[in-house]
């Protein structure tokens, strides 16, 4: 069964045409985002406040979103997160839109939801690292990207 998520990437993000708008290239862009945030929320057993509250904090600010837009994008992302079965359409997305800056960028997110509640649970690190693989980030910048988000701390 496919999702409103799922129809959107495969007709919109992942047929790219002259008419895309640089709106729905960004939007596309932050949904996956999203998704993979609410994967490393939903990574250890438990939800806890902190890590939505990171969740909502990392998509708004990085994307400078206003709370109505962040909303959106979350509901969308939540939506694929239930049915999603492998993260694949999720890091081709964004290993094929997002500049290597960006990856690093959206890796610290990873890492700010998966330290929010000052527990890094085995199946959080485990996520962490599969997307840094599938997006082709070097293990130098994945400990990189985990000690700016620690220091930060």
């Amino acid at each position: 069964m496919l999702t409103k998520i799922k129809i959107f990437i495969e007709t919109t993000v992942f047929s790219v045409s002259e008419t895309e708008s640089v709106a729905d290239h960004e939007h596309a862009k932050q949904v996956a985002a999203a998704a993979l945030l609410l994967e490393m929320a939903y990574a250890d057993v438990e939800v806890k406040e902190e890590e939505k509250q990171a969740v909502l904090k990392a998509i708004q600010t990085n994307f400078n979103l206003s709370a109505e837009e962040t909303n959106e994008i979350i509901q969308l992302a939540e939506e694929e997160a239930k049915q999603a079965v492998c993260l694949y359409d999720f890091t081709r997305l964004i290993h094929d839109r997002f500049s290597y800056q960006e990856k690093i960028q959206l890796l610290e997110m990873l890492w700010s939801v998966a330290l929010s509640d000052n527990e890094l649970e085995k199946n959080e690190e485990y996520l962490v690292r599969k997307v840094a693989d599938l997006l082709h980030i070097s293990h130098k910048d994945f400990i990189q990207a985990k000690l700016k988000i620690t220091e930060d701390r």
